[in-house]
């Protein structure tokens, strides 16, 4: 999947084949002509074709949201559970790709940071902390703050993945500025059942926070960040916990291939 998808969405910053060569294999009926290796051929009488990796130059930030709210449980698998899984598809094929990759947990603030890499031994590195971090399941009340330092982390402009429940007030100001220089992705987890209990209880608030925003229950949140974040025109995706992340993504990369070729 992340070969065909996820890689393909992206196009290269430089035009024609990459930078750096990587392998040779057998020719197939799709390859140009112009990439077969006739030294090889002459040796062998087997048609190869000399394989390039791209040198995109893209930085790709991935920020996972671990405040109070995205433990919850009301199904099979937590928010957070989903969350990472996406997540962790995004980070495996950014750097597969060869792009520079940035990973970050946050709730009232950045609790874990790990630089831009592009190795694919970072993966496991990340997969290492995941094991081993501690969380204080604290509130997400903060968001401003979140953008303001995502933003003053980002030299260059990038792609960001926003993961989370958007359990939290989020208005079009706070996403304006980042969007004016980088490009944004908010990927909003969702329970349905904790939205159908919200929507029946005028008071209830699944938020961590409930004495701030008690008269903002779940639901609402949730249709106040759609609404903001869609202003703000950026990209915007929704995995409920029941869904499969890996298939919902890839059907928004392939729309996303889909568009650029209208």
């Amino acid at each position: 999947m992340s070969n065909k998808t996820f890689i393909g969405e992206f196009k290269s910053a430089f035009k024609g084949v990459g930078l750096d060569f990587n392998q040779n294999r057998i020719f197939t009926e799709n390859d140009p002509v112009r990439q077969i290796n006739w030294n090889l051929y002459a040796k062998l009488r087997t048609l190869y074709v000399k394989e390039y990796i791209e040198d995109r130059n893209r930085f790709n930030l991935i920020a996972v949201d671990i405040s109070k709210s995205m433990f919850q449980k009301f199904g099979k698998k937590t928010k957070i559970e989903i969350a990472l899984e996406s997540a962790l598809a995004l980070t495996y094929s950014s750097l597969k790709s060869n792009d520079n990759t940035c990973f970050i947990l946050f709730d009232n603030e950045i609790r874990y940071f790990s630089p831009f890499n592009r190795k694919f031994g970072y993966f496991f590195k990340i997969l290492s902390t995941l094991n081993s971090i501690y969380i204080d399941l604290l509130p997400s009340d903060k968001i401003e703050k979140i953008f303001k330092s995502i933003y003053n982390i980002l030299k260059k402009r990038s792609q960001i993945f926003l993961i989370s429940d958007f359990s939290f007030p989020i208005y079009f100001e706070n996403i304006e500025f980042i969007t004016m220089k980088h490009n944004l992705t908010s990927i909003l987890i969702m329970e349905k059942e904790e939205e159908k209990l919200s929507s029946q209880l005028k008071n209830f608030s699944s938020n961590e926070n409930p004495n701030l925003y008690i008269q903002i229950p779940y639901h609402q949140l949730v249709e106040n960040a759609t609404k903001e974040i869609k202003k703000a025109n950026s990209d915007f995706i929704i995995i409920n916990t029941d869904n499969d992340p890996y298939v919902i993504l890839q059907k928004f990369f392939e729309n996303k291939i889909i568009k650029q070729y209208q």
